[in-house]
């Protein structure tokens, strides 16, 4: 491949070229280009290999081959959007412990699912305006959600326009909602 000429200086390969941009970029909007860059370096599109504790440690140790920066550290190849990258790139700059994005979880009737981010119990669901736009898949997240309260996890839902246009505010409504989670726990 033939370098190509960005801002950060020549790019040769998408891994580089990812943690080159990663590099400048604060935590949240960070792992926001380096998540997608996880996955790829996964292999696989398997979700439950992608949320292994195998494959994040597998993956972290090639990104840190490359550069040893707090990103590649932490970066998730399972996570599934650039909005999940950001939340949980400002859960840690807001002090919250480290969380896992999909991770699989069965519900009471055994049906299996899987969460956009676990913390502690509670399950943290990113959603975006797509995700509602017929009755047909707001009853069945309602259903899905509803399955997943009867084995105790507890639910916390961010809506990615709020989360964008005011991430401190959405951390706030975190700290305040994982609190209450702890106590009932």
């Amino acid at each position: 491949l033939e370098p190509v000429e960005t801002p950060w200086g020549p790019a040769v390969d998408p891994v580089s070229a990812a943690i080159g941009v990663a590099a400048d970029l604060p935590l949240p909007q960070a792992l926001m280009v380096v998540d997608p860059v996880a996955t790829l370096l996964a292999g696989t599109t398997d979700r439950f290999t992608l949320a292994s504790q195998q494959c994040r440690t597998r993956v972290r140790r090639l990104l840190q081959e490359r550069a040893d920066l707090p990103v590649t550290r932490l970066a998730d190849p399972a996570a599934e959007s650039p909005a999940e990258s950001f939340y949980r790139g400002h859960m840690l700059v807001a002090g919250f412990p480290e969380s896992r994005c999909g991770v699989p979880r069965r519900g009471a009737s055994g049906k299996q699912f899987f969460v956009d981010i676990l913390l502690d119990g509670l399950a943290i669901e990113i959603d975006g305006a797509v995700k509602y736009t017929g009755l047909e898949a707001l009853t069945a997240e309602k259903l899905r959600e509803d399955d997943l309260r009867e084995t105790g996890l507890g639910f916390h839902r961010v809506f990615v326009e709020h989360l964008f246009a005011d991430p401190s505010s959405e951390m706030e409504r975190l700290h305040n909602r994982s609190a209450r989670h702890v106590r009932r726990a």
